[in-house]
């Protein structure tokens, strides 16, 4: 999920890059919460010369609170049925909801190809305990979603992969939204891709392999679990004058600021700073907003918002970065708020 983070919003034209994006305010230092705080001497104790310093932590309510907030903002897209053999099918690009997912036996995307080029998020809106179906695609032999240790790899690195290594078919193009569920149990024996959100939630893994970040309260693997690094590598763009106006760099940044906004962004609690050339940074929001407003598929009232998205990998860098932090919070927050431990 975005979260405010020191960012370059430099001219890409410029001799000098400009740093002056959001200062992260995660980090105390104010005297005031010295519970974060870890006050030690530094010195030798033969000498008796001794200096002080502290060390800020981060506040893990505030960014607990600051994911949830955001995930309030995660609109609900084109509510799926469920057929009568537990099947529930997928269309790739857009916004879906489950609306009870215990029901469900087995998930597939449709034109899964199309994945590589579009974002897709499907909010599942159980409380409480849940077991995640089997996700499958639909097409190629195989069924099932697998991933190497890393997107992009093209060669296998170890001696267990020189029979099964693959080419990347998942692109790391598709968000779970699960904002009420206290625990979540995933499938057995079947490869998990996705971002999976879900900040109250513990998860227990058994014996398998994911592929994303987990934003969750906490998470338990058993076996030889893996957990794979697949960032969101679409950018997003919008079939308007707008954007078509846009140079590359501003699409660009354009991409991450539409991804910021179906993620939540603009409810986030957490204070910001502009750091450097601040007049710049406005002007070049407002035209990020009036794009955004411009685009047809912002239109929320059909429930399912279409996203057109084209490849470039120079969004790889920014969008990546976020999801690093999301994959940090899976483990940050391991502990936070425990409900359960195993089912």
């Amino acid at each position: 999920m975005p979260i405010s983070v020191i960012q370059p919003w430099d001219s890409m034209s410029s001799d000098t890059i400009q740093y002056f994006g959001q200062k992260n305010n995660l980090f105390i230092e104010s005297p005031e919460e010295p519970f974060l705080q870890y006050e030690y001497l530094i010195g030798s104790a033969g000498d008796g010369n001794y200096s002080r310093e502290v060390i800020n932590y981060l506040n893990f309510d505030r960014l607990y609170n600051n994911v949830v907030a955001e995930q309030k903002e995660i609109a609900e897209g084109k509510t799926l049925k469920v057929g009568e053999d537990g099947t529930v099918h997928i269309p790739i690009g857009g916004s879906y909801t489950i609306e009870d997912i215990s029901k469900v036996k087995e998930i597939i995307f449709d034109n899964f190809d199309k994945e590589k080029d579009e974002l897709t998020i499907v909010t599942v809106k159980n409380s409480g305990d849940i077991n995640f179906p089997l996700i499958s695609k639909d097409t190629g032999a195989y069924k099932g979603i697998v991933t190497n240790d890393y997107y992009g790899k093209e060669q296998a690195t170890h001696l267990y992969e020189q029979d099964t290594f693959i080419q990347d078919s998942y692109h790391g193009n598709i968000v779970w939204n699960v904002p009420n569920a206290t625990y979540i149990k995933l499938k057995e024996n079947a490869p998990f891709a996705g971002h999976l959100i879900a900040p109250k939630a513990d998860v227990d893994t058994p014996e398998t392999h994911f592929a994303g970040c987990f934003i969750v309260n906490s998470i338990y693997g058993e076996g030889n679990t893996e957990a794979h690094f697949y960032p969101i590598t679409a950018q997003l763009k919008c079939d308007c004058e707008g954007y078509d106006n846009l140079n590359e760099d501003m699409k660009r940044r354009f991409s991450d600021y539409r991804l910021s906004k179906l993620l939540g962004g603009d409810a986030s609690t957490i204070e910001t700073t502009i750091l450097g050339d601040e007049t710049q940074f406005r002007e070049d929001k407002t035209t990020l907003e009036n794009v955004y407003n411009e685009c047809p598929s912002n239109n929320r009232a059909s429930g399912n918002p279409i996203v057109s998205i084209l490849t470039n990998p120079k969004t790889y860098r920014n969008i990546g970065f976020i999801l690093v932090l999301g994959g940090l919070i899976t483990y940050t927050i391991i502990n936070k708020k425990k409900q359960k431990t195993e089912k």
